[in-house]
């Protein structure tokens, strides 16, 4: 399933403030998804950075910890990208 990147936070003491949620290490970082991809929207150079970061950090589900995201951008409407992990377990 295809899953956009709403929300992205690396320090995880922030992270676990903002979510509520106590089991975020320090050096986690934290992704949000959705099934649409209005949440966060960007420039094509931006997308592409965070995408190359997040695809460097190793990102995986809690629920699903064998999975590994792997992101891409998707234009979205004319010049502004969304990133997403095209095979993203149920949200």
């Amino acid at each position: 399933m295809k899953a956009y990147v709403n929300w992205v936070e690396s320090d995880g003491a922030k992270a676990r403030e903002i979510l509520k949620v106590d089991d975020i290490r320090d050096d986690e970082l934290v992704c949000q998804f959705s099934a649409s991809p209005e949440n966060w929207k960007m420039g094509e150079q931006e997308a592409r950075s965070f995408c190359t970061h997040l695809n460097g950090a190793n990102v995986y589900s809690k629920k699903w910890p064998e999975h590994h995201c792997q992101f891409e951008i998707e234009e979205v409407e004319i010049g502004r990208y969304a990133i997403f992990c095209g095979n993203h377990p149920g949200l």
